[in-house]
């Protein structure tokens, strides 16, 4: 089954909401309030984040 991502402009300056598929949420056992880091990474034509929890 494959997830949309959903983006709506954020109320902070530069920044975008968008939905995070519940594999993350469960493999990262995110919460409410939970702050996560993105890197970036471009390989061939694909991006690949390397997600984090913020502690």
């Amino acid at each position: 089954m494959m997830e949309t991502t959903k983006l709506t402009p954020a109320n902070i300056s530069k920044s975008l909401r968008t939905t995070i598929p519940i594999q993350i949420i469960r493999q990262m056992k995110l919460e409410t309030g939970d702050r996560i880091e993105w890197d970036l990474d471009k390989v061939g034509n694909m991006w690949i984040a390397t997600i984090r929890k913020m502690v």
